[in-house]
């Protein structure tokens, strides 16, 4: 609200972030629809934002495939697959290893070698089922696309490729 009619501060304003504009003298009821339109929009927004949160959150976790199903309404899902590839590592000595450095440091080197496996799903068109602690699983051929053992091949050897880069934490 500004009793300037100056057009150059009112564009200044809205290269700030405003969003409205109103001039004195105002109409209380015009005010107070304009905050009324302003809360709707901003709860839209942060409604939208927070959408895509959550369907980029059930994208880590699931198949795009699965969250169609699930948005559709479907609630229980279990399907059955003639033929799929599951691939399930371990970190040899990785209980050796978490005894003998700091927490931190455990966790650093886990989030350097599991993200550069996240990032190598997609290149051979892997899907992970699940991580904990050390143990790391994917599975190829759910979804219908052929060498399935191929593609897990090469995802495997990158895998190895990316162990060699990430160097475990120094020992106390």
């Amino acid at each position: 609200v500004t009793a300037t009619e100056y057009e150059g501060l009112v564009t200044k304003g809205f290269a700030a972030g405003a969003t409205d504009y109103l001039a004195k003298p105002f109409s209380v009821g015009v005010l107070l629809a304009r905050l009324e339109s302003a809360l709707r929009l901003r709860h839209l927004v942060n409604a939208t934002v927070q959408r895509e949160r959550d369907r980029s959150l059930l994208r880590r976790m699931l198949p795009e495939s699965i969250i169609e199903r699930l948005n559709g309404g479907q609630n229980l899902i279990a399907d059955h697959h003639e033929e799929v590839t599951v691939l399930f590592s371990d970190i040899v000595g990785f209980t050796e290893l978490s005894q003998g450095c700091s927490t931190a440091a455990l966790m650093l080197m886990l989030n350097e070698l599991f993200s550069a496996f996240d990032q190598a799903l997609d290149r051979h068109g892997v899907y992970k089922v699940e991580t904990i602690g050390d143990a790391y699983m994917c599975v190829t051929g759910h979804d219908g696309v052929g060498r399935h053992a191929e593609r897990m091949a090469a995802f495997a050897k990158e895998m190895l490729e990316a162990c060699e880069r990430v160097k475990p934490p120094f020992m106390s």
